[in-house]
């Protein structure tokens, strides 16, 4: 006659348990979206094409970092990596200048973009029109404030 034994979990191991579960399938989820091997670790990479003219400029900052001013041909992409800040701070926004205009748009907001960009293999892909950026097809006007009276891009 065989003996079966019971096994108790108690409240510490279930919570281990479940913890290793859910990091584990995050981690699996993360690795086959291709936003890099760790959980926290993930790295986005947003795409911008210039549909636009032959020659804009495009002008990308973070809090942190100032990416450049960058001359891009039409049909160009610009691409830059970043990995998101923890507890989803990050915010990078972009200048563009052609003809004599300037106008900006937020390249990337956590709360907005980052399911979105994990959901394109952790690619964040905007088309850059005259009426404004397209993230795949959610179009959307220029940023309203008058970026460049702030002083916040730099002409080249």
């Amino acid at each position: 006659m065989k003996v079966m034994r019971i096994v108790t979990l108690n409240n510490a191991s279930f919570v281990s348990f479940l913890l290793v579960a859910v990091l584990s399938q995050l981690y699996v989820d993360n690795a086959i979206a291709g936003c890099g091997v760790y959980v926290f670790n993930a790295r986005l990479h947003v795409d911008i094409t210039n549909d636009i003219i032959n020659g804009a400029k495009i002008h990308c900052k973070s809090k942190d970092d100032d990416l450049g001013i960058h001359s891009l041909a039409y049909g160009q992409t610009y691409t830059f990596t970043f990995k998101p800040q923890l507890f989803g701070r990050t915010l990078f926004f972009c200048a563009v200048m052609w003809n004599g205009k300037l106008e900006w748009f937020d390249a990337y907001i956590h709360p907005r973009d980052y399911d979105r960009c994990v959901h394109f293999n952790c690619h964040c892909p905007w088309d850059l029109t005259p009426q404004g950026p397209c993230f795949v097809d959610d179009c959307l006007p220029w940023n309203k404030n008058n970026f460049h009276q702030k002083g916040n891009v730099s002409h080249a």
